[in-house]
């Protein structure tokens, strides 16, 4: 017996606090408050490139008014929690890497390419004032090789 085809795709600790957006925001450093989400994802071997989306639904649907619906159809489907992915190197954060937390960070999408990670960077206008003091935040980026 295959002991991997038992393994469950993702294994998330639940045990973590959540956190608001404004306690990852790159633009304010040092104030980071933790309540890293822990875990482990398991990925199928020698499948080439993935691509793999992380995203955070809702345990039922949510109560969402009429007029949000017709416009937007997936509201209900949306979660509140945010996925943030805070980039870490040379043991610290880096800001510089990292958007602005926003509306779209209820989803994470990464890429796999020849066993590179490279995470989709879903910036806001938020991000913008920040290209003053820092390079601007590439739509593709590695995580690591």
């Amino acid at each position: 017996m295959n002991a991997r085809k038992n393994m469950p795709l993702i294994d998330i600790n639940p045990e973590h606090p959540f956190r608001y957006a404004s306690e990852w925001d790159p633009r304010r450093p040092g104030l980071t408050k933790g309540g890293y989400l822990e875990g482990k994802i398991h990925l199928p071997k020698n499948m080439g490139d993935l691509r793999v989306v992380l995203s955070t639904v809702p345990g039922e649907p949510l109560t969402v008014d009429e007029e949000t619906i017709r416009k937007h159809p997936a509201s209900q489907e949306v979660h509140p929690a945010i996925l943030f992915v805070v980039r870490k190197g040379r043991g610290k954060r880096m800001q510089e890497k990292e958007p602005v937390p926003n509306h779209h960070h209820w989803q994470q999408e990464f890429h796999i390419v020849n066993k590179c990670v490279r995470i989709k960077n879903r910036t806001s206008e938020a991000d913008i004032p920040r290209y003053e003091k820092i390079f601007e935040i590439p739509e593709l980026d590695d995580v690591c090789m």
